[in-house]
């Protein structure tokens, strides 16, 4: 006999194993073919805890500093590493354009909503906590 515990803990695992990561295209960050980079990204709803908090955070604060941030957390490359680090954030705060930033946080949105209109613990869905705040 299982525990609320484990079945709580086994529904999550479950939720995360069968998550895709979804993608955009950055024409703004060609590589070397002059191909648009592809940053994947997880589902907001398939975010860890303290990931999940950390996104709602920055997704209120509304300022261009919490975009790049929110960035920083969900930006993935092909291999599911992440392609900025908390480390680079005084980096990359001088040398990302903001508007980049922002059209890749509204492009991100539309993907997820898309993808799904499943809302989160706090009934918003990622898109409309990111669109009422940027």
């Amino acid at each position: 006999m299982s525990t609320i515990f484990e079945r709580a803990t086994k529904q999550y695992k479950e939720k995360i194993a069968g998550t895709i990561s979804l993608s955009i295209e950055v024409p703004e960050w060609p590589d070397e073919q002059g191909q648009a980079s592809l940053l994947y990204f997880k589902p907001v709803n398939t975010l860890r805890f303290r990931e999940f908090s950390r996104f709602v955070e920055l997704a209120r604060q509304q300022t261009v500093e919490s975009a790049l941030d929110i960035i920083i957390l969900r930006a993935l490359d092909e291999n599911q590493q992440a392609v900025f680090k908390p480390a680079q954030r005084a980096e990359l705060f001088r040398s990302l354009d903001p508007q980049v930033i922002l059209k890749i946080i509204r492009r991100m949105n539309e993907i997820e909503d898309n993808y799904s209109n499943e809302q989160d613990e706090a009934g918003l869905t990622a898109a409309e906590i990111a669109e009422k705040n940027f």
